[in-house]
């Protein structure tokens, strides 16, 4: 799954171009059918950013990643917690986070 909005984070095209060479099922989620994961995803969703202020709003985002996420973990059982602590060790091994 990639996001990204107007101005496209070029990491986010590059990691879905990957996926897609790898032969993975790809979703994305962004703004505009314009949009460079809009060309490469199997499935896309286009999500509204209009926030009231001249800064765009992610809470659409938020809530369509929060929602997808869970039905994922529902659909999957189990296997989904085991897959999680997966991920955070590779989080852990690459210190995406900051630790004191």
């Amino acid at each position: 799954m990639a996001i990204s909005i107007r101005r496209y984070t070029a990491d986010t095209v590059r990691a879905l171009e990957h996926a897609k060479r790898r032969g993975l099922a790809t979703i994305a989620l962004t703004d505009d059918p314009a949009s460079p994961l809009a060309r490469l995803a199997d499935t896309t969703f286009y999500m509204e950013t209009e926030g009231v202020t001249i800064l765009r709003s992610m809470s659409v985002f938020t809530s369509v990643v929060q929602t997808l996420a869970t039905a994922v973990a529902l659909h999957t059982g189990a296997r989904s917690r085991q897959e999680l602590l997966v991920d955070e060790q590779l989080l852990a091994d690459f210190h995406v986070y900051y630790e004191d």
